[in-house]
């Protein structure tokens, strides 16, 4: 079994390199702002909703937007719209090649060179490149769920 298939990367053969990585930054950053207008907006209509984040994996929206009530059938059609333009956002920073490590703080990693990771965080002026394995193997990771296509995240803590 090759080395690229047991690590964070498992599909990535490329392996990037600070300048690459850096240059995109400023693609990064409207990305990621964009990303926290939209789940502003989706948090405001759930909130009016009456609905709980917790809840968001039961909401039906095929069927309430059959509902009489006019403004209910348009705040669940915006809701749509919304989520739709953040997995839209989420598949073109993945173009990047990069892994996203925390959405909502705006992390992400590239694979580099001899096991090493370069890093970005919403709001650095350049990446960092991790060569040291301990740093790498003491970091909170996310695994991207495979029953939504990958746009969300389990954390998983590497306690060893």
């Amino acid at each position: 079994m090759s080395q690229e298939s047991k690590g964070r990367f498992p599909t990535s053969k490329k392996k990037y390199s600070l300048a690459e990585t850096n240059g995109y930054i400023p693609y990064l950053e409207k990305s990621f702002l964009r990303l926290r207008q939209l789940n502003e907006c989706v948090s405001n209509i759930l909130s009016d909703l009456g609905i709980d984040t917790d809840d968001l994996g039961e909401l039906d929206l095929l069927k309430n937007t059959d509902d009489n009530n006019e403004s209910t059938y348009i705040m669940l059609t915006d809701l749509k719209l919304y989520l739709s333009a953040i997995q839209k956002t989420v598949r073109e920073l993945s173009e990047t090649g990069c892994l996203i490590d925390n959405l909502d703080q705006g992390k992400v990693a590239w694979p580099a060179e001899k096991s090493s990771e370069i890093f970005w965080s919403f709001g650095d002026k350049q990446c960092q490149l991790i060569a040291n394995q301990t740093e790498l193997e003491n970091k909170i990771y996310l695994v991207p769920n495979q029953v939504d296509n990958g746009t969300s995240a389990t954390p998983i803590l590497n306690e060893d």
